[in-house]
C-alpha cells in the first residue's frame, strides 16, 4: 500500500488482523476497530515477553510480567567486593516505592544481623565486605566511650568541628546531627543525566565519601554518645552509611528506568476513560538492546507487529540525540513507517548537552543541535521516515523531591499518549491537541525561581514559551506547565521531520502521521473482511467499497473512503482508495493509497 501523496510504502502488511468477525446485528451501527496501541520497553520481565494488557490493574500486571532485576553499586562500605549487588523483585504496586525497596537490600540486613550478633567485631568477622562501616563504628564507639569518660570526671574536649562542616553548623539548626548526607541528597533534585554522563555515580561517590570521612573524624553526635554503640541498632552515623550505599543503588541506570516506566503505566491506567476501545499491548525491550535488534523482535514471525495494525507505537526507553542515539530513533521511525504507524519517543533531559532547567529558559535551543555531535540528528530530521516520529522533551513531576526520598517523573512522551488516548476516547479520532491544559492527578506542583520570578508548576523544567517555538522548529515538542497549577500542555504538536510549516498537506503536523495509521488500521480490517480478488476487479472493488462504508458509518461519517480500479505502469491490476479525513484541524487533503494485487 502506498500513500500517494508521497509515494512512500505505508502499509498492508498481514490480513491476519484478529480484531473482531464483523458481524453486526441488522440496523446496528457497526462499532469501528479497537485503537490499538503498542507500548514496548524496560518492565525488568523476560526479553522479549508481551501480552494484551488491556483491562488489567497493575496487580495482574505484575504477576503476569514478574519484573525482576539485578543492581550493582560500588562498595563503599567495604574493601572487597568492590561492587555490590542485589536481586530486587516487584510483586505488588508499592514495591516500588524507595522506602520498600530499601528494604529488600541485603546488604542492610547482613549488616544489621552482624551487628546484633557482635557490633563491630561481627562485621569484622564478615571478612573484608564491611569492614569500612565495621572501623567506623569502632572509632565512633571509642570516641563516645571517652567523650563519655571525660564527662563523668569533668574534663569536656574542645569541640573541633569546623563551623563550616555540616556536622556542626549553626545554620542547620545547631543540632549537630547532619550526619553529612546535605551533600549526597542534593544530588537529587539535580536533572536526570544521560547514559552518555559520567557524572552521577561520580557525585555520588564524593558525597557518600566527604560522609565517611567527617563521620570518622569529627565529633560524634550527643545521641551516639548518649547511646553509645548498640550491637542491636548500630549507630547513627551507621545508619547514615547504610542510607548513603542505598541512595547509590537507588541511582541505578536501569532501576530508574524500570520504576519510571512501570510507574507511567500505572498512570496512564488510572487516567484513561473507563469505557473506551481501546486496546493495550506491551512489549519487553530491555535498555541496553539495540535498536535494530528490538525492531526485529517488535515485527520478528510471530511477533504482534507481524500480526496485526496499530495505531500508535511508544517507544517507553528515553532516547539521546547524538550519534547512536540519533541512529536507534532512525530506526524506530524506520519501523514505525514501514508499518503505516507512528512512534512516540520521549529524550532524555540533558539531550542539548544543558541542564533541563537551563535549556528550558534559553531563547534558540535549537541552535545547540546544529553543531558537533548531532550530525546524525540532522541526517534524521532529513529522512522520510522521521515523519512518522513524534519527538517529546521534558517531564511532569509525580513525586516532587524530598529529603528522604528522590524525585519521580512521567515522561513527556507518555503524557503525550495519555494525551492522544484520551481525545481518540472522546472524539473518536487521533490527534495530540496543541495548547489543551491536560489535567492529571498523579501530578504534583513544585516550587521554582525562573528568571527571578517564584512560580510552582508541575513539570521538571521551566520551558518559555520563545524555548518551546524554536525547539519546536527542531521537530521537539516540549511539555510545558501552567503556573500554579498542576495542568500541563503542549505548544507543538510536530514530526520529526524538517518540513516547512506551511506545507498545503499538513504534513508537519504529528495529526497526519497519527491519521495514517488509523487509516491503515481501518484498511487492513476491511481487507481482511473483503479479500481481493485480481480476477474479478469489479466484485472486489464493490465488496471492499462495502466494508469500508460500514467502517465509515461506525466512526459517524469522520472519514469517507472512495475505491476504483486501475492498473500501473506495468499493465498490473491495483486499488486506488481516497480516504478523506473531515473535521480534523491540520489535515487539509484527502489521503491516497495505491494498493498492488
Amino acid at each position: 500500500m502506498t500513500d500517494q501523496d508521497d509515494d512512500k510504502t505505508s502499509g498492508i502488511k498481514s490480513f491476519s488482523v484478529g480484531l473482531g468477525d464483523g458481524s453486526q446485528r441488522p440496523g446496528a451501527r457497526t462499532p469501528p476497530p479497537a485503537f490499538r496501541v503498542l507500548i514496548f520497553g524496560d518492565f525488568a520481565a523476560k526479553q522479549g515477553t508481551s501480552a494484551e494488557i488491556t483491562g488489567k490493574d497493575m496487580a495482574e500486571l505484575l504477576e503476569q510480567f514478574s519484573p525482576t532485576l539485578t543492581v550493582e553499586a560500588e562498595n563503599l562500605l567495604g574493601s572487597l567486593p568492590a561492587v555490590l549487588s542485589e536481586e530486587l523483585s516487584f510483586t505488588r504496586p508499592r514495591d516500588f516505592k524507595p522506602a520498600n525497596l530499601v528494604k529488600q537490600f541485603q546488604f542492610t540486613s547482613d549488616i544489621k544481623t552482624a551487628l546484633a550478633a557482635g557490633g563491630a567485631q561481627g562485621l569484622r568477622d564478615a571478612g573484608q565486605r564491611f569492614d569500612k562501616i565495621a572501623g567506623l563504628i569502632s572509632r565512633t564507639g571509642a570516641a563516645a566511650s571517652t567523650s563519655q569518660a571525660q564527662s563523668s570526671s569533668g574534663d569536656h574536649a574542645p569541640n573541633t568541628a569546623s563551623p563550616q562542616t555540616p556536622m556542626a553548623s549553626p545554620a542547620d539548626g545547631g543540632t549537630g546531627e547532619d550526619d553529612g548526607l546535605d551533600a549526597l541528597f542534593s544530588m537529587v533534585d539535580a536533572p536526570k543525566k544521560s547514559p552518555d554522563s559520567p557524572q552521577t555515580q561520580d557525585l555520588a561517590k564524593q558525597a557518600v565519601e566527604a560522609f565517611l570521612s567527617q563521620t570518622t573524624s569529627g565529633t560524634p553526635s550527643q545521641k551516639a554518645q548518649d547511646d553509645g554503640v548498640s550491637a542491636a541498632s548500630g549507630t547513627p552515623e551507621a545508619e547514615a552509611a547504610l542510607t548513603a550505599q542505598s541512595l547509590l543503588f537507588l541511582k541505578d541506570k536501569r532501576l530508574s528506568l524500570v520504576l519510571e516506566n512501570w510507574l507511567s503505566l500505572k498512570t496512564l491506567l488510572n487516567e484513561l476513560p473507563r469505557e473506551t476501545s481501546i486496546r493495550l499491548f506491551l512489549v519487553q525491550v530491555d535498555t541496553d538492546m539495540p535498536a535494530e535488534e528490538a525492531a526485529s523482535l517488535l515485527e520478528g514471525n510471530g511477533s504482534l507487529l507481524a500480526t496485526a495494525a496499530f495505531d500508535i507505537l511508544l517507544c517507553a526507553n528515553r532516547q539521546a540525540l547524538q550519534k547512536a542515539g540519533a541512529q536507534d530513533l532512525k530506526r524506530y521511525a524506520a519501523l514505525a513507517a514501514e508499518h503505516a504507524s507512528c512512534v512516540f519517543a520521549g529524550l532524555f533531559p540533558d539531550f542539548a548537552g544543558l541542564p533541563a532547567t537551563d535549556l528550558g529558559l534559553l531563547d534558540t535551543p535549537h541552535t545547540l543541535l546544529e553543531g558537533t555531535g548531532f550530525e546524525h540528528f540532522s541526517s534524521l530530521r532529513q529522512s522520510e521516515p522521521a515523519g512518522s516520529l513524534g519527538l517529546f522533551w521534558n517531564d511532569g513531576v509525580t513525586t516532587a523531591a524530598a529529603e528522604d526520598q528522590p524525585a519521580a517523573y512521567m515522561p513527556s512522551a507518555w503524557i503525550a499518549l495519555l494525551a492522544l488516548l484520551r481525545g481518540q476516547a472522546a472524539d473518536g479520532w487521533p490527534s495530540l491537541p496543541q495548547g489543551e491544559r491536560l489535567e492529571i492527578d498523579d501530578l504534583e506542583t513544585t516550587e521554582r525561581n525562573a528568571k527571578g520570578r517564584v512560580f510552582a508548576d508541575s513539570v521538571l523544567a521551566h520551558v518559555t514559551p520563545d524555548a518551546a517555538e524554536s525547539l519546536a522548529s527542531a521537530g521537539i515538542n516540549a511539555l510545558q506547565g501552567q503556573a500554579n497549577r498542576t495542568s500541563v500542555y503542549f505548544g507543538s504538536a510536530r514530526v520529526a521531520r524538517s518540513v516547512s510549516d506551511d506545507a498545503q498537506d499538513g504534513r508537519a503536523n504529528l495529526t497526519h502521521a497519527l491519521s495514517l495509521g488509523r487509516l491503515n488500521t481501518l484498511l487492513q480490517v476491511a481487507f481482511s473482511e473483503a479479500p481481493p480478488d485480481a480476477a474479478d476487479m469489479s466484485g472486489t472493488v464493490a465488496r471492499l467499497q462495502d466494508q469500508l462504508n460500514l467502517l465509515s458509518d461506525g466512526l459517524m461519517d469522520r472519514v469517507r473512503f472512495q475505491v476504483t480500479a486501475d492498473t500501473d505502469e506495468d499493465g498490473d491490476n491495483v486499488l486506488d482508495i481516497d480516504a478523506t479525513v473531515a473535521g480534523v484541524p491540520g489535515i487539509t487533503k484527502p489521503f491516497g493509497f495505491r494498493i498492488g494485487l
